[in-house]
C-alpha cells in the first residue's frame, strides 16, 4: 500500500507533513459531531433554502452517531475533511407533488458534498426519510 501511495503522491511533495495531517486531509478528522458543529459546516447559501428550517428541526435531536452517518451520506465519509474550504451544501429539490408522503428521499451528490431535499413541511417526516437514507446507504455502496 505504501508503494502505491508514493506512486500517486511523491515523497518529496509530502515529506514535511505528518501522517496524521495527511490522514486528516484524505479521511477527515475523527471527532464527535453535535447539532451546532454539524450545521456550522453548511455553506451560507444553504441557510437560505426553503427547506433549511425544516431540515434543522429534523436533525436537531440526532445523536453524534446519526450526525456521522448523515455526514457519510452527504460526503461519502463519516468525518469532516480537515480543509479550510470544506463545507456541506443543501439545495431545494422542486416537485409537482403536494403530498409529502409522495416526496422522493433526499438525494446526495457526494462529489459536491451536496444534499437535495424536496420541500418537506414536517420535520418528523424528513427525519424519518434521512434515517432511511443513511441506514441503507451501505447496501448501495457495496
Amino acid at each position: 500500500m505504501r508503494k502505491g501511495f508514493w506512486k500517486v503522491i511523491p515523497l518529496d511533495k509530502v515529506k514535511n507533513f505528518s501522517g496524521r495531517f495527511i490522514e486528516g486531509l484524505t479521511c477527515g478528522v475523527k471527532k464527535e459531531l453535535d447539532f451546532n458543529s454539524f450545521i456550522a459546516y453548511f455553506s451560507p447559501p444553504s441557510r437560505n433554502c426553503v427547506v433549511w428550517p425544516v431540515f434543522t428541526q429534523a436533525i436537531s435531536k440526532f445523536t453524534s452517531q446519526e450526525f456521522s452517518k448523515l455526514m457519510g451520506f452527504i460526503t461519502g465519509n463519516e468525518t469532516p475533511k480537515n480543509a479550510k474550504d470544506f463545507c456541506l451544501k443543501l439545495a431545494d429539490k422542486s416537485t409537482s407533488y403536494q403530498d409529502e408522503n409522495s416526496f422522493a428521499l433526499p438525494f446526495a451528490h457526494t462529489c459536491f458534498n451536496l444534499i437535495e431535499i424536496m420541500p418537506y413541511k414536517t420535520p418528523e417526516l424528513l427525519r424519518q426519510k434521512l434515517i432511511i437514507c443513511f441506514s441503507f446507504q451501505a447496501e448501495f455502496n457495496d
